[in-house]
């Protein structure tokens, strides 16, 4: 499970992107950034920077509680 946060790339909001793959995550990210943040499309810079800042966390369990 690959995760990413607006702050990670030093956006003051405090939306977290969780996905199986790197690319669900950026698809993610690229959706709210269009709609939250008037960036119609994600520019090479920070599509590094994203990538770069994508953790890797554990696979959530169904029976954890949230």
């Amino acid at each position: 499970m690959k995760r990413l946060t607006c702050k990670d790339v030093g956006v003051d909001c405090d939306v977290v992107f969780e996905a199986d793959t790197e690319e669900k995550v950026m698809e993610l990210a690229a959706t709210h950034a269009a709609a939250e943040h008037n960036l119609p499309e994600i520019p090479p810079h920070i599509e590094e920077k994203c990538r770069a800042s994508m953790q890797d966390v554990p696979e959530k369990s169904s029976d954890t509680a949230a």
